[in-house]
């Protein structure tokens, strides 16, 4: 009976290489530069694997014998990280951007405007930063008990006395951003 896959005599596959035995690439020197570059963009180790044509397994083995792979690849998801940071905090305080509008008329351009705009503070990204940030204080699940008189559940919550200090802390990390936000825009 014949062989499904053809031979050469040294015993090399006619039919190409069987992806289940071939050997991952060799590490190369300048794939630190391409992992760095690749991770600022938000790249996972699976993204690193597939872009590598690699498995993660051999991505985590290249972090751990080639130091300068896996600082790049460490130093690039920091840059990434910080920018989304960044990001998140420009969202969260509010931010004014200097835009130009353009006008046309007819397909002909005949004006432009620059103004400075100005972009409210969201309060979700307030939320989400400071349940991040001071986990002690702001959470995402409120556990209170209450106890009534002779030591028995009151059965009622306070609702406008918790409103109140959530407002109260959202106002302090506001007015917190708004002066770092001035002091940004108006450097002494």
């Amino acid at each position: 009976m014949q062989s499904e896959h053809m031979t050469q005599p040294n015993g090399a596959n006619l039919a190409g290489p069987n992806p289940a035995s071939a050997a991952p690439p060799s590490f190369r020197s300048e794939f630190a530069d391409h992992a760095m570059n690749y991770c600022r963009l938000g790249a996972s180790h699976a993204d690193l694997a597939e872009f590598f044509k690699v498995d993660v397994a051999t991505i985590d083995r290249w972090k751990v014998e080639h130091p300068a792979f896996c600082e790049a690849v460490k130093k690039g998801q920091t840059l990434a990280d910080d920018e989304v940071v960044n990001r998140l905090f420009r969202q969260a305080c509010g931010y004014s951007q200097v835009v130009t509008k353009h006008a046309n008329y007819k397909g002909q351009f005949t004006d432009s405007l620059e103004y400075v705009k100005h972009h409210r503070p969201d309060t979700r990204a307030c939320i989400y930063w400071l349940n991040n940030r001071r986990p002690d204080q702001w959470r995402n699940k409120i556990s209170t008990e209450l106890s009534g008189p002779e030591g028995g559940s009151s059965g009622t919550v306070d609702a406008a006395l918790l409103k109140l200090e959530a407002e109260q802390l959202f106002l302090r990390f506001y007015e917190s951003c708004s002066s770092s936000h001035q002091q940004h825009d108006n450097p002494a």
